[in-house]
Order: C-alpha cells, then structure tokens, then sequence
C-alpha cells in the first residue's frame, strides 16, 4: 500500500512537471509570436514612414547624344517635399557623364512625385535625394 502510494506520487508528480513543461513550451511560443507580431508591426509601420516614389518618368534621350551615340549616366539630388514634389533639383558634381545628359535629367526629375515621408503621422521634407539616370542605346 505504501508502495502504491509512493507510485501514484511519482505519476503525479511527473504528470506535474510534464505540465509545466508544456505550459513553458506555450509561454515560449506565445512569447515569440508576440516578438514576430511586433517586428511586423514596426517595420509596417516604418514602410509607411518612408517615402516612395509614385511616378517617376524617364528622361528623353538627347538628339545629339543618339547621334554621337553617346551613353552615360547622371545623378540628380533634390528634396522631396512633404507634398511629395521635387524641389532644388541639380546636379551631383561630377557625375554626370556628358553635358548633353544634363537638362534631361533635371526635367525628368522635376517630374518624379513621391508618396511623403510620415514622422509622427506628418509630412515632412526628405533632403538630398539621388537619383542616377542611366542613358544606354538600344541594341
């Protein structure tokens, strides 16, 4: 009897821990879930806060540069407004591969708009955007 009773406690106890142990299995689970859930939070929440580009147009490609068949590339920086307009676009110094590729890219991204950056639910100015425009011929 003794014995029986010795038994029923070690089953008892060993269902005891095998139920804690589960239940810190599920805490642990809960736990990470919890961390997933608010890491997707912050980074939707962050995708949201970044400002995206909502049309950007290419550039016309200059004549004479066709006709010399001439490639290259030319970065633009501006700021994008908390309108999502381009302001003050111009050129980065030095790189821009050809003076012909000059007045093309300012007009093209004069044209770009963008969806505002949000800082605490508000529309900001983004400044010293770049944008590099690359003027390849067709094959």
């Amino acid at each position: 009897e003794a014995t029986e009773r010795e038994r029923e406690r070690a089953e008892q106890q060993r269902l005891a821990e095998a139920a804690a142990a589960e239940q810190q299995r599920r805490d642990e689970l809960a736990r990470q879930q919890a961390q997933a859930h608010a890491a997707a939070e912050a980074a939707r929440v962050a995708a949201e806060q970044q400002y995206r580009p909502i049309n950007k147009p290419e550039p016309d490609y200059p004549r004479r540069a066709l006709t010399q068949k001439l490639e290259g590339d030319c970065t633009v920086e501006y700021d994008v407004t908390a309108s999502g307009r381009v302001d003050n676009p111009r050129l980065v110094d030095g790189a821009c591969d050809s003076p012909l590729f000059a007045r093309p890219s300012l007009a093209a991204a004069r044209d770009f708009i963008y969806q505002p950056r949000l800082v605490d639910g508000q529309p900001v100015t983004v400044a010293g955007v770049r944008n590099t425009f690359r003027y390849r011929l067709s094959q």
